[in-house]
C-alpha cells in the first residue's frame, strides 16, 4: 500500500510473462478500487518493494528469474537483486547506486525523511541501507 492507502502494488503472473511475477499498481480507495491498473515493467514480487508516496516505488528486482518463478518465489532466494526507483506516473525506472555487494531483498522501507532506503536480506543478517539523497 502507498502511505495514503490510495494505491496498491501487486504482482501477477501468467503465460504472457512465462509465469514470472510482474509488478502492477492500481487505485485502492473505496471509490476507485481497481481503476488505473497498470504494469510497472519489472519482474518482481510486491513484497520486495515499498512505496514512499503515491508516485514513487522502490524495488529489489531479481537479476534473473526462471520460468514459473511466480508460482514459487523461493526459487529466487539466492538470486541477487538490482535496486530500482520507479515513477508510477511516467514509468521511468532508475537503477539505484549500491555498495556493489550482492543482496536478496526480504523486506524494505524508506526512512521518514526520505533520505534512505532500508532493507533486510534473505541470506545475510542485519539492516542495510542505500542513500537516496
Amino acid at each position: 500500500w502507498s502511505p495514503t492507502g490510495d494505491k496498491l502494488l501487486h504482482s501477477v503472473y501468467s503465460s504472457r510473462t512465462d509465469y514470472k511475477p510482474e509488478l502492477w499498481i492500481v487505485d485502492a480507495t473505496p471509490d476507485t478500487a481497481g481503476q488505473e491498473r497498470k504494469p510497472l515493467g519489472v519482474n518482481t514480487w510486491a513484497s520486495k518493494c515499498t512505496m514512499s508516496d503515491d508516485r514513487t516505488v522502490y524495488c529489489g528486482v531479481p537479476q534473473s528469474l526462471e520460468t514459473g518463478a511466480g508460482f514459487a518465489p523461493e526459487v529466487a532466494n539466492f538470486t541477487p537483486d538490482t535496486f530500482y526507483k520507479i515513477d508510477t506516473v511516467t514509468g521511468v525506472r532508475t537503477e539505484l547506486a549500491t555498495d556493489g555487494a550482492a543482496h536478496v531483498v526480504d523486506s524494505m522501507f524508506v526512512s521518514q525523511d526520505g533520505s534512505n532506503l532500508y532493507f533486510t536480506d534473505k541470506n545475510q543478517s542485519g539492516l542495510f541501507s542505500i542513500p537516496l539523497k
